[in-house]
């Protein structure tokens, strides 16, 4: 099978915007192409895995801070979105790597950003699962997430159709602590830490350009690098305005 790698540039776009467009690119993605994507929020925003319970956000503090809440159609726990690069990965079903259990998948994955932070003298290690569970991603270590010394500095979270893998992840650039710390209930906020803190030189369009030469390497197909802008995605707005822009999907997880 020949496959090619579309590679989405990074651009900050609305929060509901941002997981319609990951949606929409999984159910009605070319079948023999693999779409990287790079983006941020263009405002701080919070998001929750698929099966997060709201009442492990504080939202009234999010209604009081004008701060949106957006569904992931991933799984894992909630993230607040600040000054990140976040990452969004489409593997089709017809690809090997989809033949591959969960945690192989994440292991193949993760050693591109292993490379990536390598450019910058950062020794990333994968991860084996270990904290508590809680409402906040970075509270807790997975397998083969991303963490320095121990910290952890990437959270992933994947999820599988019959159409192939959507993996969505966050590289946070900086951490608003007392706000995190205020949205998910936490009285310490330790065990995870930012790009910045690690090396202020590094700047997100550094990162972005690194980890496209590794997935690049990784897949070893025919690519090409396009905007958001530039595509014309099928169902989109159908998606974001029946699913991602309703409360109903958000707080509940069901489209009413």
């Amino acid at each position: 099978m020949s496959f090619k790698l579309k590679i989405l540039k990074f651009e900050k776009l609305d929060p509901f915007l941002n997981m319609a467009i990951d949606e929409a690119n999984l159910l009605y993605n070319d079948k023999n192409e693999i779409i990287l994507r790079f983006f941020g929020w263009n405002r701080p925003s919070v998001s929750i895995g698929l099966f997060q319970k709201i009442s492990e956000i504080n939202f009234e503090y999010l209604k009081k801070e004008k701060i949106p809440l957006v569904r992931r159609p991933t799984g894992g726990k909630g993230v607040f979105h600040y000054d990140e690069l976040t990452y969004s990965l489409i593997i089709p079903s017809n690809h090997p790597i989809y033949e591959l259990d969960t945690v192989e998948s994440y292991k193949i994955i993760s050693m591109a950003f292993i490379e990536s932070l390598l450019n910058f003298n950062i020794k990333g290690e994968l991860t084996k699962k270990f904290g508590e569970t809680h409402g906040f991603c970075f509270a807790s270590q997975n397998y083969y997430e991303i963490s320095v010394d121990g910290c952890k500095i990437i959270g992933s979270a994947q999820r599988r159709k019959k159409e192939g893998i959507l993996q969505q992840g966050s590289i946070p650039f900086r951490i608003d602590y007392d706000k995190t710390k205020k949205i998910f209930f936490l009285d310490r906020v330790d065990g995870f830490k930012s790009i910045k803190e690690i090396d202020e030189k590094i700047e997100i369009e550094n990162l972005e350009d690194s980890l496209i030469k590794s997935f690049i390497k990784l897949f070893d197909v025919p690519f090409e690098i396009k905007k958001h802008s530039e595509e014309k995605i099928p169902n989109l707005e159908k998606i974001l305005n029946e699913k991602y822009l309703k409360d109903s999907w958000n707080l509940y997880g069901y489209v009413d």
